[in-house]
Parts: C-alpha cells; sequence; structure tokens
C-alpha cells in the first residue's frame, strides 16, 4: 500500500551559512503553521511562425530558477532571538544593513506505521524579503517570513529529527494580550491606547539579480520600509 504523504509529520530546520550547510548537526528546528517554499523554472520557448500550431520541445529550453515562499509560525522569544537579526540586519533590537544567508531544510514527510517516506528539499541562501507580525483579539501572535532564495536541492544530509526538539520557558508562544501600543495622542507624550489587532510589516525590498547563471547570483536588501496598521 502506498501511504499520501502526512503534513502533520514534516519538519522544519534553518541554519545559518551559505551554499549547503550541514544541517545534520547544529540546525534549529521550528513548530511551523504552513509554508510554501519551492523553486520555479520558467520555461522559455521560440513561439516561432513554423509553417504550423505544432510546438517541438527542441525549441524550448530552461530559464533562470526562482526560489522562495513563505514560513508561518507563532513565534516565541527563543524564535525572535534568531529570526530578528534575519529580518532587522542586527542585532536584536536594532536596525542595520548585516544579513547573513541561511539554509532552509524541510521535510515533507516523514516515518509512519514503519515505513520511512522523507522527501527533503533544501533552500540554499535565503534572506528574509518581508516580515509580517500579525495578532488580534484573543489570538496568538502570528509571524509570516516571505523569503527568497537561490537554489533548491534534494540531499541526504538531514537534520536530528522530531524527536530530539526540545522546549523551555521560553518557548511559550506570544498571544495579543502581551501587546501593548503606544501613540502620540494630542500633542502630548506617548499614551497607551486599546487595539482591537495589530499587523506590523517589515520590508526589506530585496533585490534578485541574474547574470549568466541559471540560479541567482545576489539577493541585496534595497531599502527598509516598515508599516503598522492597527
Amino acid at each position: 500500500m502506498v501511504l499520501a504523504p502526512q503534513g502533520a509529520l514534516a519538519e522544519l530546520y534553518v541554519k545559518t551559512g551559505t551554499g549547503d550547510p550541514d544541517f545534520s548537526t547544529g540546525a534549529e528546528q521550528y513548530e511551523f503553521l504552513s509554508e510554501s517554499l519551492s523553486s520555479s523554472i520558467a520555461i522559455l520557448d521560440t513561439n516561432g511562425i513554423r509553417g504550423n500550431r505544432s510546438a517541438p520541445s527542441e525549441r524550448a529550453v530552461e530559464g533562470v530558477e526562482a526560489v522562495g515562499g513563505s514560513i508561518i509560525l507563532n513565534p516565541s522569544v527563543n524564535d525572535l532571538a534568531n529570526w530578528l537579526p534575519r529580518i532587522t540586519g542586527a542585532a536584536t533590537g536594532a536596525l542595520g544593513d548585516t544579513f547573513s544567508p541561511f539554509g532552509v531544510q524541510v521535510v515533507r514527510d516523514s516515518v509512519l506505521a514503519g515505513m520511512t517516506t522523507r522527501v527533503v528539499a533544501e533552500y540554499q541562501d535565503c534572506l528574509v524579503n518581508r516580515a509580517i507580525f500579525r495578532s488580534g483579539a484573543g489570538n496568538l501572535l502570528e509571524l509570516e517570513l516571505e523569503l527568497i532564495g537561490k537554489k533548491e536541492t534534494r540531499n541526504n544530509d538531514i537534520a536530528a529529527g522530531a524527536s530530539g526538539m526540545t522546549v523551555t520557558a521560553n518557548d511559550v508562544p506570544f498571544t495579543h494580550h502581551d501587546a501593548v501600543i503606544l501613540l502620540p495622542l494630542d500633542n502630548v507624550a506617548d499614551q497607551t491606547v486599546t487595539m482591537f489587532d495589530v499587523e506590523i510589516a517589515i520590508d526589506n525590498a530585496l533585490e534578485t539579480r541574474f547574470v549568466n547563471k541559471q540560479q541567482a547570483t545576489s539577493i541585496c536588501p534595497s531599502d527598509r520600509i516598515i508599516t503598522v496598521n492597527a
């Protein structure tokens, strides 16, 4: 019997480093709500006039590879300690321009009923294009990370596995009622106000550069746009 992939058994790991970091040791593992990381390659077709409507495969070739997608999770103190420097380009609590590439490994299936059917994809040289923090009354804080990378590979240096995932007091997720919002009102000092919901977006406006290679040669933050909607 062929078993369908089980989304509940997926695993997600991140490790700082360029190229192909070794995920078998020292990788960060995250509990996540969903992910949409993928690689897409455009097909370049001459699409010329050739006396008929048939399109020969010999006249179509692969174009450049675009790598990216989103990860959505409910962050904790430990999660933000890792992700904020990747989002802001500086140590936690600051803004800067030092962005360290990282790899993401997704195991889209795992061991089920004694059968091992691991489908492992790795996304190399990723950066955070956009980070969106959202929360609403009665709910957890949600973080959506929009990533752009250079290359997708399939390999065997699989991370330790979900059984090795540990949690501490700093892994408690944030809630909406943990939040405080301060606004300047009537030309006086910032005052605490109540809010039903809030969304904070940090956009690094990544520019992906393609030259005479199928994969991107560089991914550069070109701006920083921060918006708050409450």
